[in-house]
């Protein structure tokens, strides 16, 4: 697939106008410079990055798009999806583009009338054009890739797998565009309010207009359905009532916030005198069976945290990420709550003062430990 990354009338706020201009996903010359610099300096490099590629996650709003280099990227994002078959928006380095890359390689040789299908690729990480993502694609967040397909935007790289497994990529990449039956963009792409009333009627079904009037861009029918809240899906395949491989990045923050909720209400509970203790040995049950739950499965309808993390997040659920790691952890959460829980005094009774302090030095302890570990787990994903 030929890559090109080349955006006019756009360029990085700080000026620079080779900011957006690049000539392939990897670069021979970046290597090379790369081999000089000491592996203190690189990986010094790399961490600045990904710190803040992570605090970008948490401010790339729709609101903060409103500046003029911001306007300039939305309508630079307009004309390459206008003027290109295939439209990727990438991170440097980022695994999951390269899935996409992959999908689009294998199922996107041939465009329309038989000829080569071009990939046109841009670095999506600046902070202008991530505001301009948001804006003109009305997601709730940004993360990559950010494909566009004729005209639609597809999503990321887990719908560019999907619709490639379903064999719905192919036909995808010949559609004709929005409005047009030859397939051809748009002449009227300024901007103004008529043009805009046209795209208004052409879209109404299955588009996504953003904040900025002239921002609307037409979602495909895989991406609108990904729109709504899918609790039975599973990232990259599978059955949601078998063991589950992959999540979503930010469904772990979201389960591992909620067990950090839980074990302060469970230490609260046991420093609240004896009448309390039952309560907090049904919650501790409670997050004991959600956990067998979530191990087993994932987030799956059968976990009431699952469905309630599905629920509030699901628009902001991020890329898919393996399960094992986390899985790891909620086991090791099993293993040190039925060590104790299971030998706890009777039910309602605590007589045994001994006996119930006890209990309640050994739960608050665990509970402290589910706190700092889940808490690590709600802000970092480690």
């Amino acid at each position: 697939v030929a890559c090109m990354a080349k955006v006019d009338g756009w360029q990085p706020s700080n000026g620079d106008p080779h900011g957006i201009e690049i000539s392939a996903p990897s670069s021979t010359s970046s290597d090379a410079q790369d081999a000089k610099l000491s592996w203190q300096t690189q990986l010094y490099n790399a961490t600045k990055e990904d710190v803040y590629s992570y605090c970008q996650e948490y401010t790339c709003r729709s609101s903060f798009a409103q500046t003029a280099e911001t306007n300039a990227a939305i309508d630079a994002i307009r004309t390459a999806v206008a003027t290109h078959a295939v439209v990727m928006y990438y991170k440097a380095g980022c695994g999951f583009c390269e899935r996409a890359r992959a999908a689009l390689r294998e199922n996107g040789q041939v465009g329309p009338g038989g000829a080569a299908l071009e990939v046109h690729e841009v670095l999506g990480t600046p902070k202008d054009m991530r505001a301009a993502l948001v804006a003109v694609t009305g997601v709730a967040m940004v993360t990559y890739p950010l494909v566009f397909i004729q005209g639609r935007f597809v999503g990321g790289a887990d719908e560019v797998a999907r619709a490639a497994a379903n064999n719905q990529l192919a036909g995808m990449l010949t559609a004709n565009r929005p409005g047009h039956q030859d397939g051809s963009p748009r002449a009227d792409d300024g901007g103004d309010s008529g043009s805009d009333d046209i795209e208004n009627a052409l879209l109404k079904d299955g588009a996504v207009l953003s904040i900025r009037k002239h921002g609307a861009v037409p979602w495909s029918e895989e991406a609108t359905r990904q729109r709504q809240v899918q609790f039975f899906e599973v990232p990259r395949g599978g059955k949601w009532y078998f063991f589950q491989f992959y999540t979503y990045a930010n469904m772990v923050r979201a389960v591992s916030a909620a067990h950090v909720v839980l074990a302060v209400v469970m230490v609260a509970l046991l420093g609240s005198g004896p009448a309390y203790l039952d309560v907090a040995v049904v919650l501790m049950w409670f997050l004991l069976f959600d956990l067998v739950i979530m191990t087993a499965t994932g987030t799956s309808p059968l976990s009431p945290i699952g469905v309630l993390c599905t629920y509030a997040c699901w628009n902001y659920r991020g890329p898919s990420v393996s399960t094992l790691p986390y899985k790891v952890v909620f086991l090791a959460y099993i293993i040190g709550i039925l060590s104790f829980v299971t030998s706890s005094p009777t039910f309602g009774d605590w007589s045994d003062g001994e006996n119930r302090d006890a209990f309640a030095k050994a739960t608050r302890a665990r509970c402290i430990g589910i706190i700092t570990n889940s808490l690590m787990l709600a802000v970092f994903r480690f």
